[in-house]
């Protein structure tokens, strides 16, 4: 009878120390899980948020500085050659263009400055006197006119200023001429000019590599572009193909945002001082996702190891007060059973400790409660048996 006792206590202490979904280990769990991850997504969204807008300050600042050395580079070369045109412009024999003896003493000085960079293509001279004189040396035809090309007109307009050319094509090459009108004794007698060849110059500046897959492009004021690694484009015009292109030619430099046959960019800008050209440096917005992407997969895989360090923590330390109630509500069934004689043995040195030894003094005094009321009882019951025997005895007197 005492081992089948023993083994139905045994079944319902297994059955109550069974997982309880809506129990007080469950929610001990939850709330420390829930504090310890909601912690962590704080730091690692506020973290990743700040990574990504770090990386887009310094995609943008890298940006500004290509744009910078590209600006200087191309300050650098057309300053050096309108440096060259004026040279010409003021060579003594060149000045004497319309005396052959002299002028022909003057073609050496534009040969060598001809051969000095491949990217001159040619450079000639017109009088208005109607000399005329080009190296490589070529004849004009009955339809050219030097008078009324666009860099003859321009110098002769601002005398005083060496000019500049929008971007033009000569024979489907595209071309800028530089040229300056040349004086002599304070009278304008000509034009000196120098055209350069775009196509290398252009293919060197498309080389440019901002970032993994960045680029520069560069565009002239009448808005068609001379650089781009993409060499269909090159010739397009940016109001047609760009939505962005109003914001960018209105200003003199900014950072624009924008969608491009459905992927999304970011580009910074400025303008060189000395061609008017747009210098742009573009970017794809996936690169810098990319970049982001690292942080946010390192911060997924800590979020995860942190989940299952806060579970196997919180289960740690609520296992022992999980344990410790599931003992005294045992307790407490069996003495709703009338078993008073149990006793609960809780060794933590914290309130349940001070708890199972109140409900061992509670059963205690139950116990001796009802042994007195058990004693008393049997001292009633023997008083009555002594009260029927006296009055049987008087019955029978």
């Amino acid at each position: 009878m005492m081992k089948r006792y023993k083994n139905m206590k045994k079944i319902e202490f297994d059955k109550i120390l069974k997982f309880n979904i809506h129990g007080i280990r469950t929610k001990i769990i939850s709330i420390l899980l829930f504090l310890s991850l909601f912690s962590i997504c704080i730091i690692g969204v506020s973290s990743y948020l700040r990574s990504k807008s770090l990386l887009y300050n310094k995609l943008k600042t890298t940006s500004k500085q290509i744009n910078q050395e590209v600006d200087r580079g191309i300050n650098n070369y057309f300053s050096t050659m309108s440096n060259m045109v004026l040279i010409l412009s003021k060579d003594n024999n060149i000045i004497n263009a319309d005396n052959p003896e002299l002028f022909e003493l003057g073609k050496p000085l534009i040969l060598n400055m001809k051969e000095s960079d491949k990217n001159i293509s040619s450079i000639c001279i017109q009088t208005k006197n109607d000399v005329y004189y080009t190296y490589p040396e070529k004849a004009l035809s009955q339809y050219d006119d030097p008078k009324s090309s666009n860099w003859y007109t321009a110098a002769m307009k601002t005398p005083n200023d060496v000019i500049i050319t929008e971007p033009y094509s000569i024979a489907s090459t595209d071309v800028v001429t530089i040229a300056k009108a040349v004086y002599q004794d304070s009278e304008i007698i000509g034009v000196v000019a120098m055209n350069i060849n775009l196509t290398y110059y252009s293919y060197l500046l498309s080389q440019i590599k901002i970032g993994d897959d960045g680029y520069a492009m560069i565009v002239d004021s009448n808005s068609s572009i001379i650089s781009h690694p993409d060499l269909d484009l090159i010739g397009n015009n940016c109001d047609e193909d760009f939505s962005f292109w109003t914001e960018v030619s209105t200003n003199q430099e900014g950072f624009v945002s924008y969608n491009y046959l459905g992927d999304d960019y970011f580009s910074s800008y400025m303008t060189n001082d000395i061609t008017g050209w747009k210098i742009m440096a573009i970017l794809s917005n996936a690169e810098l996702l990319n970049d982001t992407q690292a942080i946010k997969n390192t911060l997924i895989i800590f979020l995860l190891l942190m989940t299952v360090i806060s579970i196997i923590i919180a289960v740690f330390f609520s296992k022992p007060i999980d344990k410790n109630i599931k003992t005294l509500l045992l307790a407490f069934e069996n003495v709703a059973k009338g078993d008073v004689t149990v006793k609960v043995a809780i060794h933590s040195k914290d309130e349940f400790h001070q708890l199972g030894k109140q409900f061992n003094d509670m059963t205690d005094k139950i116990s001796s409660l009802i042994q007195n009321v058990s004693n008393s009882s049997m001292t009633v019951l023997e008083s009555s048996v002594e009260l029927a025997n006296m009055a049987e005895e008087t019955n029978s007197s």
